[in-house]
């Protein structure tokens, strides 16, 4: 997919004041995301991992996870999840 930009500008009696460029503003996604009906946890911190599919038992939200760790094509989907409390 191609990125699209935008060209803002201002123009007063012929003469240029202020041109702008504008980009889209690509996310990261983040936190329970359902894909393909399966279901997958981003790392939600802004740390420099965020958007890193957990694996194995991870503790979320008072709740304990597990994400399949072999490869193939369920593995990072959620298997089981048990309430802590």
């Amino acid at each position: 997919m191609a990125v699209k930009r935008l060209v803002l500008s201002a123009v007063e009696e012929g003469v240029l004041l202020v041109s702008f460029l504008i980009k889209p503003v690509i996310s990261i996604q983040d936190g329970l995301q359902t894909q393909t009906g399966k279901i997958y946890y981003l790392h939600p911190y802004h740390d420099g991992s965020q958007g890193y599919m957990y694996t194995g038992w991870n503790f979320i939200d008072g709740n304990w996870y597990y994400f399949e760790t072999k490869q193939g094509k369920e593995k990072d989907a959620l298997c089981k999840s048990e309430n802590a409390g």
